[in-house]
């Protein structure tokens, strides 16, 4: 990407790429070791690890979730919501293979689930088997086609493989069935939905999508850079610079392509 010129193709969409929505856990192939657990016996039961194993998730502490669901389908191999569960705990600890085999067991034994699909797409994703991911979380739409978590996910799918069009028509969808229990997905999809406007040449709507991120998220970094390069290309020197000093404060660094972006425009900005 160029400072001040107009996207072509992914554009500032593939810089923000970087930053795709996996809201919990490590990152794939950073994987946790795990100690094996206690046998299930007469004083710790299934019921009793299935529920420390939801506890253990809803607390990120997934290295944990796995020795609990594990000791359950010692038990109950074909329990569909440990096998869901144990696959969720395996993604989070970036064991991905493990976590696309227990989503596929969980789909064997059961019945066709949305959700399911849904989370077997998100490892595709993971693994960039974009051509998985996109047939999984299509089937999941046909499952459910108001599973707002599928229509993010697919829309990533379309971004990453360049399809500005498509993606922005599943953001849409999103944000239709967005209950705004996950408001980093929330934020996320109107950052997405800006990158796709500006890469479209389309600096107004682009700006009103990164303020309405803002809205949700005051500290979201990606939208202070998004709102930055607009005023940059707008000529609005003084917001822009406002903008992007927001984008390095709130800055983790994770996005190495933004905060080199991000330090060059305000050079270039500020006359140094």
């Amino acid at each position: 990407m160029k400072l001040y010129r107009k996207l072509a193709g992914l554009g500032l969409a593939a810089v923000l790429i970087a930053t795709m929505v996996v809201t919990c856990g490590r990152q794939p192939g950073e994987e946790a070791t795990v100690e094996p657990g206690p046998p299930v016996t007469a004083e710790v039961g299934v019921e009793e690890h299935f529920q420390k194993g939801n506890e253990y998730i809803q607390s990120g502490q997934f290295d944990k979730a796995v020795v609990e669901f594990e000791a359950v389908l010692k038990v109950e191999p074909e329990r569909v919501s440990a096998l869901t569960n144990l696959g969720v705990a395996y993604y989070n600890v970036g064991r991905l293979d493990d976590a696309i085999a227990q989503y596929t067991k969980a789909l064997e034994v059961g019945s066709d689930d949305a959700d399911i699909r849904s989370n077997l797409a998100a490892a595709y994703v993971q693994k960039n088997d974009l051509a998985q991911a996109l047939a999984e979380y299509q089937k999941a739409i046909a499952l459910n086609p108001n599973l707002a978590q599928a229509h993010f996910g697919l829309a990533v799918v379309y971004l990453q493989q360049g399809l500005n069009d498509q993606a922005l028509g599943e953001l849409e969808k999103f944000q239709a069935n967005d209950d705004g229990s996950d408001k980093l997905a929330s934020a996320q999809s109107h950052i997405y939905m800006g990158a796709v406007y500006l890469d479209q040449g389309d600096t107004d709507k682009a700006l009103v999508e990164y303020q309405k991120a803002l809205q949700i998220d005051p500290k979201m970094a990606a939208a202070h850079f998004g709102v930055g390069l607009i005023y940059a290309q707008t000529g609005q020197t003084e917001q822009a610079v406002k903008a992007l000093e927001q984008f390095q404060l709130y800055d983790d660094g994770t996005n190495t392509a933004m905060t080199d972006q991000a330090a060059q425009m305000l050079k270039q900005l500020q006359g140094q």
